[in-house]
């Protein structure tokens, strides 16, 4: 199951260590930002269709979600 509040969030999707990306607190708070504006306008969202799944022996995960969604107008 997605949870994008999850914690503690382990993943390894920016490196670790030496191999750490540069741009990846910008990143992170680039989706955070996102995520909170999404959560505070969506008034709607449901599934179409099937969901496919990440076909690997060592990296789990969903590839595609198709969703509609409904968002609300940015405040003025």
């Amino acid at each position: 199951m997605f949870r994008i509040d999850r914690n503690p969030n382990d993943h390894v999707g920016f490196g670790r260590g030496e191999h750490v990306c540069l741009g990846a607190h910008l990143a992170r708070l680039e989706i955070r930002c996102v995520f909170e504006e999404l959560r505070r306008r969506l008034v709607h969202a449901e599934v179409t269709g099937p969901v496919a799944r990440v076909r690997s022996s060592f990296v789990g995960g969903i590839k595609r979600v198709p969703l509609a969604w409904e968002v609300a107008p940015a405040p003025a």
